[in-house]
């Protein structure tokens, strides 16, 4: 299995499900004109889900220990659904009645094979929806399900790290092995740089450290010019430095790109293509979206990523609960900080890490690439993140406003006297 990075939230998003409160009225009032069995069983269920979101707190979600009173009640409605499926097969409202069905289905499936891996929530949402989820958190004993039908499975993929992070998400038998292969490329044709005069942290968000942002990107970009990928976090922190790059000198001569939202396919490969026909483009795209993986851009096409921050998930309800789980879990003491415990590491940090990877991984595709790596954050300096980097990166180097145009010069001179 390749690109097995990506494995664990497919399958984490695979084997869980939910139902939403509001699909139920849609389908009552969709099926009104039938009656009959099928819509007493909806507005059970309706009043069921109503009388739990009544009981949901200020936070906007709770976990729930047990769903067993509308477990009953949504196998009631399965087999009503199913036998007016069978009554009516030419009604215009079939195809909705079906997908209903099938979600319900899924929902009902999901809530068999249920353990201890699992965390039921309700939520009321910020589109207001009410949903019960049953969320996936390990998904290792479902994996590991699929894989006994074969004889063996290798998962491979270039940043599948921190391995031991994988090894028990993606499997939870003792047996199985990991083997770490050193990279093919040499070392001199790349520079990492961590910029550890600047955070992004959200909470230390302002102009001041937009600007510092696009100050080192110019450094950069004038050390020598080429194209270059800087990948951000966000769209909003991605427009806010958007619109500094209007400060570059024309003298540079640089094209600069932006991926947007919902970009189409012809959009995605126009973007690609500037890379192909053009000397100069600075794209500036989004970490762990489509440009920051599966895209090979060989030679003098990329000479350049620059990484702003450690690409931490944002915040939302499963992120929590995730974090939650694993803190459980662990014995860690209680005097942490919660940012060191496996919780943290978990369902933040690993994650996050492994853009950021990813993302570095666009610039040294051959063994004759030549390019720089500057990963922009204070963090990325300290222990926490240093001891996840590959092997390979053991040569990375501090930099600053004050030397970082020393250390980009030395390496250019260093590649062009070597060329």
């Amino acid at each position: 299995m390749d690109e097995a990075h990506n494995l664990v939230d497919r399958a984490s998003s695979m084997y869980s499900a939910e139902i939403v409160k509001e699909d139920f009225l849609e389908l009552k009032k969709l099926t009104a004109q039938y009656g009959g069995r099928m819509a007493r069983h909806i507005g059970s269920c309706n009043r069921e889900l109503l009388t739990m979101k009544k009981e949901i707190p200020e936070e906007g979600y709770r976990v729930l220990s047990s769903i067993a009173p509308l477990h009953l009640k949504l196998l009631s409605l399965h087999e009503a659904i199913q036998l007016f499926l069978e009554e009516h097969r030419q009604i215009p409202e079939r195809k909705e009645v079906l997908n209903f069905y099938f979600n319900l289905t899924s929902f009902l499936n999901i809530a068999e094979m249920m353990d201890e891996n699992y965390v039921v929530y309700d939520e009321i949402r910020d589109d207001g929806r009410f949903v019960v989820r049953l969320y996936c958190v390990k998904p290792a004993v479902n994996i590991r399900n699929c894989l006994d039908k074969g004889l063996a499975t290798v998962f491979f993929s270039a940043t599948i790290l921190p391995v031991r992070y994988y090894m028990e998400m993606l499997s939870d038998c003792p047996e199985d092995r990991a083997i770490y292969i050193p990279s093919p490329f040499s070392a001199e044709n790349r520079k990492i740089m961590i910029a550890n005069d600047v955070t992004t942290r959200y909470t230390n968000r302002n102009e001041a450290m937009y600007r510092n942002i696009y100050s080192y990107i110019e450094r950069v970009i004038s050390a020598r010019l080429g194209n270059y990928m800087v990948f951000f976090p966000s769209y909003a922190m991605l427009e806010k430095v958007h619109v500094l790059t209007e400060e570059l000198p024309e003298s540079l001569g640089v094209e600069v790109i932006a991926q947007e939202q919902y970009m189409t396919e012809s959009d995605r490969e126009s973007f690609l293509r500037a890379f192909e026909e053009k000397d100069n483009v600075l794209a500036l795209c989004i970490m762990g979206g489509i440009f920051s993986e599966g895209i090979d851009l060989t030679g003098d096409r990329l000479i350049g990523a620059i990484i702003v921050g450690p690409g931490l998930p944002q915040v939302c309800t499963e992120r929590k609960l995730m974090m939650d789980y694993f803190d459980s879990r662990t014995a860690a003491d209680e005097k942490e900080a919660a940012s060191d415990r496996n919780g943290f590491r978990y369902a933040y940090q690993y994650p996050g890490i492994n853009k950021v990877f990813q993302a570095a991984g666009r610039v040294i595709r051959t063994e004759t690439d030549q390019g720089i790596i500057l990963l922009i954050d204070e963090r990325f300096a300290t222990r926490r993140y240093t001891e996840l980097f590959p092997v390979e990166w053991n040569d990375s180097v501090i930099c600053n406003m004050q030397n970082v145009d020393g250390i980009l010069e030395q390496f250019w001179d260093y590649k062009s006297k070597e060329i």
